[in-house]
């Protein structure tokens, strides 16, 4: 059984930026900013419950449209000139991401091939990240948002009368609830670690 305790992870920029250049690499359809968020987030998620670490660290927020990831949501906001983000990433970005504004919302390809994905990313994060986009990467916008509205994480964190309003984190021991893919001991690790 879980704990109350707060569980914290460290973003990892390096594998973020590694995360959405390898989902990009394989072209999912429609790929813009939400669905970049609820691909990474369905990662990190995956990853979480079955080896006890996400693979970018990132905290999740639970808003209007589902579970996002807030430091990649505002890296790519960023990306896209929405928000003042973060200069040095942003151009870290741009060496291997490039954006199609010809659509209503941009959509994200890879500019630059040869990426090594396996100094950033582990085995367990690329076979995550396959999965993720075997299961989630030809939905649309409305069955993503649909899908991760059940979550019992998202309700958990939406239904509460008093949640922070402009900070809706999730907690990741929340992740675990009803998950099929969670492993067994997982989220006992993930604490002890």
């Amino acid at each position: 059984m879980l704990t109350s305790m707060t569980i914290r992870f460290t973003f990892d920029f390096d594998r973020a930026l590694a995360a959405m250049v390898y989902l990009a690499s394989k072209n999912p359809p429609n790929l813009d900013k939400y669905k970049f968020c609820k691909l990474i987030f369905l990662a990190d998620k995956y990853h979480l419950v079955r080896f006890s670490r996400p693979i970018t660290g990132d905290y999740f927020c639970a808003m209007e449209y589902g579970p996002v990831p807030s430091i990649v949501l505002s890296l790519l906001d960023g990306f896209l000139g929405e928000k003042k983000g973060d200069e040095e990433a942003v151009a870290r970005m741009r060496e291997h991401l490039d954006a199609d504004a010809s659509f209503k919302y941009p959509h994200f390809h890879v500019r630059q091939n040869g990426f090594d994905f396996e100094q950033d990313l582990s085995i367990s994060d690329r076979q995550a990240l396959d999965e993720i986009l075997k299961r989630h990467g030809d939905k649309s916008f409305e069955e993503l948002k649909g899908l991760t509205h059940e979550m019992p994480a998202y309700k958990e964190v939406w239904e509460d009368p008093e949640r922070d309003c402009k900070n809706p984190k999730m907690s990741y021991e929340s992740l675990f609830l009803e998950d099929g893919d969670a492993i067994r001991g997982a989220d006992e690790e993930m604490i002890e670690n």
